[in-house]
């Protein structure tokens, strides 16, 4: 396999100079409208919010305790995280972990980061953080598929979860492949068919 890099400000994946698609990039074909309607500076806050607290859960798994001060908004999200460390004792191999899949049934494969890769309860796992206050049916949807294309990637094969951190300072764990059960998908199928429409749409537009 090649080199595999992020460019973290354009949010973009190459392998050796060629660009490779990320899975939320894909993903974002499933809800087009996205977030247009909302505003810009709410969206640019959210996104800020949520990448400071990403930081700060994966200092908190390094180093354990972080006595550094967080913005008072920031602190429920990080208490709910460490509410969750203590509560499920996780075991991550996998921090903040870029994976590549290269077995993808269409197209050059496909690239992302995972949240978290390790063992809860003795089980592998594969762990994606979210801070959303009240998460829909489209969001669990996503994040099922979302935690298959890491597990996939990563060649995981065990349990898939969605950590949704709260601005109450709580926490909710959901099991995705419960989720899926439930509702009669699988998380793998549905992102594989996302992505094949990604590349054919891409394939189209490249003939023009």
């Amino acid at each position: 396999m090649g080199k595999l890099e992020f460019d973290e400000d354009k949010h973009i994946y190459t392998m050796d100079g060629e660009r490779i698609p990320g899975v939320t990039e894909i993903l974002a074909m499933a809800d087009p409208e996205g977030y247009r309607n909302i505003n810009p500076s709410v969206l640019e806050h959210a996104a800020m919010k949520g990448t400071l607290v990403h930081e700060w859960c994966e200092m908190y798994d390094y180093c354990g305790e972080n006595e550094e001060p967080v913005p008072s908004e920031l602190e429920p999200y990080c208490q709910a995280y460490a509410d969750f460390i203590r509560d499920y004792r996780p075991e991550w191999t996998g921090i903040e972990q870029m994976v590549f899949c290269d077995t993808a049934p269409t197209g050059i494969g496909y690239a992302g980061i995972a949240d978290r890769i390790g063992r809860i309860h003795g089980k592998n796992c594969v762990v994606d953080i979210k801070t959303i206050a009240s998460p829909g049916t489209k969001t669990h949807i996503k994040v099922c598929c979302q935690t298959a294309a890491y597990s996939a990637a990563a060649s995981v094969w065990g349990e898939r979860y969605a950590l949704y951190l709260k601005p109450d300072g709580t926490y909710k764990f959901m099991d995705c492949r419960d989720y899926e059960r439930k509702h009669s998908f699988d998380g793998y199928i549905l992102f594989s068919k996302m992505y094949a429409l990604y590349t054919e749409i891409n394939e189209i537009g490249g003939k023009k």
